[in-house]
């Protein structure tokens, strides 16, 4: 209903000017129903009762039985009338389909493909899977030319669509392509241009919806909820058939259903089921007053992608030495300039987490090789079927991730920020003895064996760890971002972490080789012993003292603003001459909904938002 009583399901036209525009038969998706001036949930509540569903004063056992169910229905009424049925079909098939099992198949798949039917090293592994997850360290770059670029008056649907042709048309070439391991580097651009459809589709739809849920602030975390429920179950649909087809031998094969998963997207888009409207013909074009309104942000934002396409480039052509070089150069050049972007304070912390991701070397070229390799390369070792290391690891993980938010929100809300980061740290450690008990063959000596020790270190602790310290950096960025500038400020730091990560593997590809890790047969792991205590003991345990170097001695229960104000080129950015292009007041809608937010002068322009967390254990933390 609308506030001047005018139904917006009925065929009565509201006197609301986005709504006759609509009518009028331009492509925005009709709006929601409106919260009627409601300021809280409870007069919502008494104004809409069939929105919701709580147990009466005496349930009895039925009610108790069929309360999930009643209370779901009603959860799905609130959100289709808020956010129309058209735009959750759009969420949907982004998140459940694209998101969801187009990237779990990615993630997933790249072990078993390279690895079993390339049949490349696992230092080459390490090299390939870096450039195929480079899009992640983009995101920023990708939301600012979206955001500055729109394509016949849209900021997003152009970009969507040519982000689902591309995909299609790299798991295509993958799925009926028999390439050879000489053509390993077109296998990595390949998944290259996977991941870019799916950082894309993730990135464009996260604004649209948190757009909306700034307008219907009263429906809290249901468009959230939507779309990291739908998530799930995409990534587990894709878990649960990684591990059985790699182990029958159908690698390639498996990328067949990737070819659907990555054009439906188009779909929805086709029907008109993402709500944009294109600009008005005087105001297309590239958006110079937006560019020079956040001029450092944006040469920020395109220095980082210029040296995430670098560090693809070094890592197809390069040697592992220059690989690690061209890691710490960018990787100080980037650090050294958010110092003129951020506030100092910020800039700090960010520094902090960067090294947090850095310091913990990824070496799944090595780790993974040793985990999945067979008797022949190791007689003696776990040997571990692509069912278990895929597909049964993901489940556990799932369940022990949320047993780490519970931890986090029932015992640390109220440490203080430097503890809430280092004592993961140690308990990252920890789990990484297991590794070495594993290479070692100490289990054994106790009589465990080693899939349960790899369930306990890796599925348990390491997991439960992980979202820990995820949490507590979500909390800090969100305590430190200036006002008005949380989106953005979000933006830059995913970007930076999941650079980070990529730091990590260029570490660890030059270490495997200078300790002559060798995964092709006759295999030598003599030194991954070694490897694992440099990577996963003593270079993260460096943390500990940054975390008291870099991060504010403040609770995480305090008032952290007042630390980043004053002036610097982010806020002067933010606060410019032209009040259409300043930030608007977004803030994070999900684990992670950040970025540069939109003009709010037509409410058609992009809001680039940076995608929620997903990792696997040796690989990569995509923020």
């Amino acid at each position: 209903a609308h506030p001047e009583g005018r139904d917006f399901g009925s065929e009565h036209v509201p006197l609301n000017r986005k709504t006759q525009q609509t009518l009028a038969g331009n492509d925005e998706e009709r709006p929601g129903k409106s919260e009627d001036g409601c300021r809280t949930v409870d007069e919502l509540k008494k104004l809409h009762p069939e929105w919701y569903h709580e147990l009466p004063v005496a349930p009895s056992v039925g009610d108790y039985m069929v309360y999930p169910w009643l209370r779901y229905k009603a959860y799905h009424r609130r959100l289709i009338a808020h956010f129309t049925p058209r735009f959750v079909i759009m969420l949907a098939s982004a998140y459940m389909g694209v998101k969801g099992a187009l990237y779990g198949f990615l993630t997933a798949g790249l072990l078993p493909y390279f690895r079993s039917y390339l049949g490349v090293t696992g230092t080459t592994f390490q090299a390939y899977s870096t450039v195929a997850l480079v899009p992640w360290s983009m995101k920023a770059f990708i939301g600012l030319i979206s955001d500055s670029m729109p394509i016949f008056g849209y900021f997003k649907k152009p970009y969507l669509l040519f982000a689902s042709i591309f995909a299609t048309f790299a798991f295509a070439v993958i799925a009926f392509t028999s390439l050879t391991a000489d053509q390993a580097k077109i296998a990595a651009i390949l998944f290259f241009f996977g991941h870019l459809g799916v950082v894309v589709v993730d990135l464009l739809c996260e604004g649209k919806y948190a757009e909306l849920m700034i307008k219907y602030p009263l429906t809290g975390p249901d468009c959230v909820s939507w779309v990291w429920g739908t998530y799930m179950v995409g990534k587990l649909i894709s878990s649960a058939a990684v591990g059985p087809m790699s182990d029958g031998g159908y690698v390639r094969e498996m990328f067949l259903i990737c070819i659907p998963l990555a054009a439906q997207v188009c779909i929805p888009l086709f029907m008109g089921y993402f709500p944009e409207t294109p600009l008005p013909a005087h105001r297309r074009g590239i958006q110079m007053e937006k560019i020079k309104a956040h001029g450092p942000v944006f040469m920020f934002a395109m220095l980082m992608g210029g040296c995430a396409l670098g560090m693809a480039l070094v890592n197809l052509f390069g040697s592992s030495l220059a690989v690690l070089l061209y890691a710490v150069c960018s990787s100080v050049v980037l650090c050294t300039a958010a110092f003129f972007v951020l506030p100092r304070t910020l800039a700090k912390c960010n520094l902090n987490m960067f090294l947090a991701m850095a310091l913990y070397v990824q070496i799944d070229g090595a780790m993974e090789y040793f985990y999945t390799a067979d008797s022949e390369c190791i007689p003696d070792g776990p040997n571990f079927s692509y069912t278990f290391y895929t597909t049964y690891s993901s489940l556990l993980q799932a369940v022990f991730g949320w047993v780490g938010v519970v931890v986090f929100q029932t015992w640390m809300g109220d440490w203080s920020f430097r503890a809430i980061f280092w004592v993961p740290i140690l308990l990252r450690v920890c789990a990484s003895v297991f590794d070495i008990a594993i290479v070692n063959r100490w289990n054994h000596a106790i009589g465990l064996p080693d899939q349960a020790t790899y369930i306990i270190g890796v599925n348990i602790i390491y997991e439960v760890t992980y979202m820990l310290e995820f949490m507590a950096g979500v909390v800090l960025t969100s305590k430190l971002c200036p006002r008005e500038m949380e989106a953005t400020v979000y933006a830059l730091l995913a970007g930076f972490q999941n650079f980070g990560q990529n730091v990590s593997r260029s570490i660890g590809l030059y270490l495997m080789e200078a300790l002559s890790i060798k995964t092709d047969k006759p295999c030598n792991f003599e030194n991954l012993s070694l490897l694992l205590m440099i990577c996963h003991l003593w270079l993260p345990l460096l943390g500990v003292p940054l975390a008291y170097l870099l991060l504010p001695p403040q609770r995480l229960s305090e008032d952290l603003l007042s630390l980043t104000t004053g002036s610097t080129s982010l806020a002067k950015g933010a606060h410019g001459s032209d009040p259409d292009a300043t930030s608007g007041n977004y803030s994070p809608a999900s684990r992670a909904d950040l970025a540069l937010t939109r003009d709010e002068e037509n409410d058609d322009s992009s809001a680039p938002l940076i995608a929620g967390a997903d990792k696997n254990r040796y690989g990569s933390s995509d923020c």
